[in-house]
C-alpha cells in the first residue's frame, strides 16, 4: 500500500530594493516554510544577480538612448482596450493585457505611459561601467558593485530554469565605455567634460531645448 503525499505550488512576488551597483544573492534563501511535525525547508537556489538602474531596460548597465529605443517600442506596441472589444483587459485599465511590454514598463505600473518615461529621465546618464583599473593581471575592466561580484559569476550563472544566461549587453557597454573615444550622454548633470546642448563644457545651462542653435529672422 501507498501513502498519498500531497504536493502545492507557491508562487511569490519578490521586490528588489537596493541601490544601483549593489549584488543580491538569491541563494541565501528568500522564502522559508514551516509546517507542524515537519523541518523548517528554506530555498537555497538561486543566482547571485548585480541591481542595475530602474531606467536600464535593456540591462546594458547604462541609461541612454537604447533605453528610450526600448520604450518607444514598447509603446508603440502598446493597444487600446476600445480599439478591441473582444481582447482582455482584466485590470480595466484601457489597455489590451497581452500588448502591454512589461519587460520596458519602467515604473511596473502595467503599461507604458509618460511616467515610465520620467524613470529614465531620473537616470538618464548614469552607468555602472568605470574606467579600467590596473591589478596583477594588468589592466582589468570594472563596474560598481566589481568588489562583490565578479565578471565570472556575472558570465556563469549556468540555466535559470529553460533560459540560458545572456549576459552579452552589459559586457558590450562596458568594453564601449572603457575606450579612450568614448563620449557621455549629452545634458548629464554628473557627466565631466561633456559638451552641452549650446555647444560648451557646461551641461546645466542651455540645454538642447534652447535657441542656441536658431539663426535670427532675416526680413
Amino acid at each position: 500500500m501507498q501513502t498519498g503525499q500531497e504536493t502545492a505550488q507557491l508562487v511569490a512576488d519578490i521586490e528588489i530594493t537596493g541601490a544601483a551597483g549593489n549584488v543580491v544573492d538569491l541563494s541565501q534563501g528568500i522564502v522559508s516554510l514551516k509546517a507542524d511535525g515537519s523541518d523548517l525547508f528554506s530555498n537555497q537556489k538561486g543566482s547571485k544577480n548585480l541591481i542595475t538602474y530602474q531606467g536600464d531596460l535593456n540591462y546594458d548597465g547604462r541609461v541612454s538612448m537604447k533605453d528610450l529605443a526600448y520604450l518607444n517600442a514598447g509603446a508603440a506596441r502598446q493597444q487600446q482596450a476600445s480599439e478591441d472589444p473582444d481582447a482582455v483587459d482584466a485590470n480595466g485599465d484601457g489597455f489590451v493585457d497581452a500588448s502591454v511590454a512589461r519587460g520596458v514598463d519602467a515604473n511596473f505600473d502595467g503599461q507604458i505611459s509618460m511616467e515610465d518615461l520620467a524613470v529614465l529621465d531620473a537616470d538618464w546618464g548614469q552607468s555602472l561601467h568605470q574606467q579600467p583599473i590596473n591589478g596583477a593581471n594588468g589592466t582589468q575592466s570594472s563596474f560598481t558593485g566589481s568588489d562583490q561580484i565578479s565578471w565570472d559569476e556575472l558570465d556563469s550563472q549556468g540555466l535559470t530554469g529553460d533560459a540560458a544566461w545572456d549576459n552579452q549587453a552589459f559586457k558590450d557597454q562596458n568594453a564601449l565605455e572603457a575606450a579612450n573615444d568614448f563620449v557621455e550622454s549629452l545634458e548629464n548633470p554628473t557627466a565631466v567634460g561633456v559638451i552641452g546642448g549650446d555647444g560648451n563644457s557646461d551641461s546645466s545651462d542651455n540645454d538642447i531645448a534652447g535657441t542656441e542653435f536658431q539663426d535670427p529672422l532675416t526680413g
